[in-house]
């Protein structure tokens, strides 16, 4: 490497040293003009409960996308023991009542048929699709115990 190079390399190092070392700043009010989950989603939740039938847990949803999308609601639900294993896997589909169509939000009940006496949780999946694309993201619910 000759003189010059050397020159322009040691140049260059100096130059990406001195903007990776600039403070960047972030503003509050940047993140408060947009509260929504993501592009596609504004706000998701879910809660599992006990609602004192033998055997039943209940699911309790809400998800509420950014505009008009083709499917919205619960893709995939999860339930699990209170040790992380997989109890069973339910998809959601307009059929069983999951997800919605041609809406912009989905609120709804699922009644889980478990074992008596176990302790559950969910992992759940919510979705909001439109032709341009999609979102998909999880929520853990707390743990139930199965009356």
């Amino acid at each position: 490497m000759n003189n010059c190079e050397k020159k322009i390399v040691s140049i260059l190092l100096a130059l990406i040293l001195m903007i990776s070392s600039m403070p960047v700043t972030v503003s509050a009010q940047e993140e408060e003009d947009d509260p929504r989950a993501s592009s596609y989603l504004n706000m998701y939740s879910a809660s599992l409960t006990s609602l004192g039938v033998t055997g039943e847990l209940n699911l309790a949803y809400q998800v509420f996308a950014t505009d008009d999308m083709v499917d919205v609601g619960v893709f995939c639900l999860i339930v699990r023991n209170s040790s992380g294993t997989i109890h069973q896997t339910i998809w959601g589909s307009t059929a069983n009542g999951l997800l919605a169509a041609n809406t912009w939000y989905h609120v709804g009940d699922y009644t889980l048929n478990l074992t008596s006496g176990n302790t559950y949780y969910c992992s759940v999946y919510f979705i909001a699709e439109d032709a341009n694309g999609s979102d998909v993201r999880k929520i853990t619910t707390q743990l139930a115990v199965c009356p």
